[in-house]
């Protein structure tokens, strides 16, 4: 996954709730690493500025991203390590970005965008895996990769012009998609 090299590096150790922000005048940057178990990171983001890029960085277990992004050209990465950890992004407008990554155990992801030339970007590892995908609107991708055992993905495109594709590598793997108007 390729991060934003231009984004500091900023790290919170031992923390329970975690909120970082870097403003700059069109740009704003969020960036949180999180070490630890039962982190928790939520992370609002308006249509002011134009454009939001949130980095988070989890490691341990059961840690917790939630993340709403309102507006044109956003994006969003987000790396999670260990066991049982969610996430839950949000992103509205266009030409909006995701990258995430899930490695370890029992995973659950629900990801939601609304707009056009929006982009997913899933990669899940490891076995016990979750994730709920939905996008609205027109010209909208999706990228999926499961990797493992037992691992299941729900994708509901509603809209013109949808792409998903999907790799499914290992054993036990479920995928259900919908596309349709």
């Amino acid at each position: 996954m390729n991060f934003p090299t231009s984004l500091k590096n900023i790290d919170i150790l031992r923390a329970l709730t975690t909120l970082v922000m870097i403003c700059f005048f069109t740009v704003s940057a969020n960036a949180a690493d999180l070490l630890g178990d039962e982190n928790f990171t939520d992370e609002f983001e308006g249509h002011d500025p134009m454009t939001n890029v949130v980095q988070i960085d989890q490691v341990g277990d059961e840690n917790q991203a939630v993340v709403a992004q309102m507006g044109d050209r956003n994006q969003m990465f987000l790396q999670q390590n260990g066991i049982a950890n969610t996430a839950n992004i949000e992103q509205d407008g266009y030409m909006n970005e995701m990258a995430l990554a899930q490695n370890g155990n029992g995973h659950d992801m629900a990801l939601q965008q609304t707009g056009y030339n929006n982009e997913m970007n899933l990669l899940q590892e490891g076995t016990g895996h979750q994730a709920t995908m939905n996008q609205g609107g027109t010209q909208n991708q999706i990228h999926i990769e499961q990797w493992g055992a037992d691992n299941t993905v729900f994708v509901d495109q509603a809209g013109y012009g949808m792409t998903v594709e999907l790799v499914q590598d290992g054993f036990d793997q479920t995928a259900h998609i919908e596309q349709g108007f």
